[in-house]
């Protein structure tokens, strides 16, 4: 999560992680308890913005993907026959 600040630039703003919900007393939820930094800060939702980030990748998965997985189309005949030529 990233916690507004007062700064006009987000990079500035604060990154942590939320711990648990802050329900009023009807029920719905309000705030939430993050953890920043080894501190834990009560703030408003109001005050709060989600960060996407992806859980569902397993660690030993590349991230950048080879030439030839990319490209779905097949290579041009110029590009075929440099290849050839340079072997």
């Amino acid at each position: 999560m990233l916690i507004v600040g007062e700064e006009k630039n987000r990079a500035l703003w604060m990154k942590g992680k939320v711990l648990q919900h802050v329900t009023g007393r009807d029920g719905v939820i309000r705030g939430a308890v993050v953890l920043h930094k080894g501190n834990r800060l009560e703030r408003s939702l109001q005050l709060l913005c989600p960060l996407k980030i992806r859980r569902d990748m397993p660690a030993e998965t590349p991230v950048v993907q080879r030439k030839e997985e990319v490209c779905s189309k097949g290579r041009r005949v110029a590009a075929r026959n440099a290849e050839t030529k340079l072997r």
